[in-house]
């Protein structure tokens, strides 16, 4: 077997990053795409030792569990890698991965269903896209997988639908005003939206790699005409090569440079680099299901570590004596004493801090700690400074499973996990929110 030969092969179930597994000649095969039980023909593409890479080309027989996918670039994107995937199906996925994640740790755990949505689409609140040219007209959308090649996608299905309109408003003003990406002769790198779910309200960043953004007024004028909804616009000048999306220096080109949203009946003020989970609907059940497992008190007091803008110490303050939120990030420190202001709520307070230093520094009781760390997870540092604050329950909310359970592994010394209810905040997508309760032994 050598590199472009084809196969057939028939798949026996999926790999946890959703790749097809086949066996073969004493080989095993990786293919993306490719459901259990499913007979196909695929190209080899890598060959590492008796582990092959393969493309899937053509499927002689399909499972009962494929759907249409109806993307236009579904298998070019790469951020949907269970689109061809029934939706309960994809629930069964990610409980299993999870599952699988915490028997592998030789933790013994009972994983509650995935909590699903009940229309999985057009989610998500958020869009980065990034610009090129086709045929000198613009185009925009994600990168392809392990490429710098940008996937032109109209009609993204996760993606809000107003954010989708206004994306093809911003393409045929860039195109008849001339304004070029970087790479072409032009500035522009990125584009951002974010709306408001519950305020229809929509903020736009365009990402210049100067200051320098010829044609701005003129796209300025012509986008909040047409668009009641687009209530700011900035300019982000990014000059750095880095694959970070924004630069130190913003420019408000209309409007106040924030929008508004609610979320669980809390307002908030949104800046584009607010935190602010993609999926509002979800993030509705994830909090109050974790709020709720926590079996929260009147008398409590409750440290939110990694707070970011307040939603969930917010949140948290109608149910307990004091919340307090810690938070590395200035900005998104100030965004939630604003937003704890605009809401009345006199018993949360927002500290400047590194969370692992605030604990170490802290002498009175916690009685429940909830902590939503990055995908990183928590470093050793910050669990010692958990085991040496004990608070009497821990509230571990992740994007990333993985690093979850290797963090609650060092923990079960002292703690033992009460409630384990992951909630799917990225439909079609590989990812999912976990949510795990811990009380001290």
């Amino acid at each position: 077997m050598k590199k472009n030969d084809y196969i057939d092969l028939t798949c026996t179930y999926l790999s946890t990053d959703a790749k097809g597994v086949c066996n073969k000649r004493d080989f095993c095969f990786y293919v993306d795409y490719l459901l259990p039980n499913e007979k196909a023909n695929v190209i080899v593409e890598k060959i590492n030792g008796k582990t092959v890479y393969a493309r899937l080309m053509d499927i002689m027989e399909k499972s009962v569990d494929r759907i249409d996918s109806n993307c236009s670039s579904y298998m070019k994107c790469g951020s949907c890698k269970l689109l061809h995937l029934k939706y309960t199906k994809q629930l069964e996925f990610k409980k299993n991965n999870i599952s699988l994640l915490f028997k592998n740790k030789g933790i013994k755990a009972i994983i509650n269903d995935v909590i699903g949505m009940n229309n999985p689409f057009n989610y998500r609140n958020k869009v980065i896209a990034s610009i090129s040219l086709d045929n000198k007209k613009i185009v925009y959308g994600m990168y392809e997988e392990n490429s710098h090649e940008v996937v032109y996608n109209k009609n993204c299905l996760i993606q809000n639908k107003l954010l989708n309109e206004i994306l093809i408003s911003i393409k045929e003003e860039l195109d008849k005003l001339k304004i070029k990406p970087e790479g072409f002769g032009g500035v522009l790198r990125h584009i951002m939206l974010r709306v408001g779910i519950k305020t229809n309200e929509v903020l736009v960043v365009f990402v210049t790699n100067n200051d320098l953004f010829p044609g701005r007024n003129e796209l300025v004028k012509a986008l909040t005409k047409k668009h009641k909804e687009i209530k700011t616009i900035i300019q982000n000048t990014n000059p750095r090569i880095t694959p970070i999306v924004f630069g130190n220096k913003d420019r408000i080109l209309f409007g106040q440079g924030f929008i508004n949203d609610e979320l669980l009946s809390i307002k908030y003020k949104i800046s584009h680099k607010s935190f602010y989970q993609v999926n509002p609907i979800q993030t509705e059940i994830l909090y109050s299901k974790a709020i709720n497992m926590a079996k929260l008190k009147e008398t409590d007091t409750v440290l939110d570590c990694y707070s970011g803008i307040g939603t969930i110490s917010l949140t948290i303050s109608k149910k307990v004596k004091e919340v307090i939120g810690v938070e590395i990030v200035k900005e998104a420190v100030n965004d939630a004493i604003n937003n704890a202001k605009i809401n009345n709520i006199k018993n949360v307070r927002f500290i400047l801090d590194d969370c692992k230093k605030f604990m170490n520094n802290y002498h009175s009781n916690i009685d429940c700690l909830f902590v939503d760390p990055p995908r990183s997870g928590l470093d050793r540092e910050f669990i010692n400074s958990v085991k040496r604050l004990k608070p009497k329950k821990i509230v571990y909310i992740s994007c990333n499973p993985i690093t979850q359970v290797d963090d609650i592994y060092q923990l079960l010394e002292l703690y033992e996990i009460k409630e384990i209810q992951p909630v799917d905040l990225f439909p079609h997508t590989i990812h999912c929110e976990n949510i795990v309760l811990l009380e001290k032994k």
